[in-house]
């Protein structure tokens, strides 16, 4: 029970991740001589990042039951949409010597999704779900320009991802007929 047409469902889902500090260690970075146009590696000397990130989600989900047993209706679902990232200011505290902080940014990326779990039925109208969501939400980066109007290189934060467990209530309004009337 629960399902659309052929056992489809659709959904469309906001999601907030609130702010939630990411500390990493810097990797090497390509620098171009503005001189000779010659690019060069940078290598960082282990100097930890600090910063913030905020995220916002948008997703079109569809989800497929795979059939009932009794009360039990387990789905598989994927879902598209999109990511909008804030990075706060990127601070770099080990070295006592760099008080300079490179500004924030806001990216938009692509994000998908992935989904299992089961529903299962309280009653005509109301099914208890639950289930797993991975979800991608892409890459984010800093902005350029540090706190002296210095130009670096951008801090990138890849592979902002999570895998989310969840309870739910689905609740079918409509006719009384509209679910498992069986």
């Amino acid at each position: 029970c629960g399902s659309g047409s052929r056992g489809f469902r659709f959904d469309f889902t906001l999601g907030y991740r609130g702010k939630r500090k990411v500390d990493g260690e810097p990797r090497e970075f390509t620098v171009t001589d503005v001189y000779t146009g010659t690019p060069y590696d940078t290598p960082v000397d282990g100097d930890p990042l600090h910063t913030d990130l905020t995220t916002y989600t948008a997703m079109f989900n569809i989800y497929h039951d795979l059939g009932k047993w009794g009360r039990v209706v387990p789905y598989v679902g994927v879902g598209l949409g999109v990511a909008y990232h804030k990075v706060g200011d990127v601070s770099f505290t080990e070295n006592a010597n760099l008080v300079n902080v490179i500004e924030g940014n806001s990216d938009l990326s692509f994000a998908w999704s992935l989904m299992a779990g089961f529903g299962y039925q309280i009653s005509n109208r109301a099914v208890l779900d639950v289930g797993y969501r991975y979800i991608d939400m892409g890459s984010a980066t800093s902005g350029r320009v540090d706190s002296s109007g210095y130009a670096n290189p951008r801090v990138k934060i890849d592979d902002i991802a999570a895998h989310e467990f969840k309870i739910g209530l689905r609740y079918h309004f409509g006719s009384s007929g509209a679910c498992c009337a069986h």
